[in-house]
């Protein structure tokens, strides 16, 4: 069965430009292309993300449960996170990659002192800081699971 539909995964740090970047091509497709983010979901549903990792099971669901939802309505879908771990990717190829191209945008990789800053910026504008032992965190996962060429990505430089 021919594949008509693409699926593009962020993969990259908090703060590294993941949804600015997957927003911009939402606004370019006309239409075409649908954003999911359990982040959003999660403040949708709780206002904030204070169950986060609690119900993380449930909004993995409900974020399978879209794509699902866009790719039999012939949508595009991107999606943006946090943070895309390995067995997210493997997750969602087994679930719809016999329906769907999928691809990986794979931001760059910023030292710690630029997400810092980027953090401190975000505060400025009235959002939580992520703060530097769970940027670190971050790091280190994506350091100790590189993508392998066994999967199709770019690498966006923000």
């Amino acid at each position: 069965m021919p594949k008509y539909n693409s699926i593009i995964l962020m993969r990259g740090t908090p703060l590294s430009g993941k949804t600015t970047f997957a927003k911009s091509l939402v606004e370019h497709s006309k239409g075409t292309l649908k954003r999911i983010s359990k982040d959003d979901l999660r403040y949708m549903f709780d206002n904030d993300n204070r169950f986060g990792n609690e119900q993380a099971d449930f909004y993995t669901d409900l974020r399978n449960d879209l794509i699902d939802k866009c790719l039999q309505a012939r949508y595009n879908v991107i999606v943006d996170e946090t943070f895309v771990q390995l067995e997210d990717m493997v997750i969602i190829n087994r679930l719809f990659g016999d329906r769907a191209n999928i691809a990986i945008v794979e931001m760059t990789l910023h030292p710690l002192d630029v997400l810092i800053e980027r953090d401190i910026e975000r505060e400025k504008s009235g959002r939580n800081r992520i703060g530097t032992e769970e940027l670190s965190d971050y790091i280190r996962i994506l350091e100790e699971q590189p993508l392998t060429d066994s999967w199709r990505r770019a690498i966006c430089y923000v």
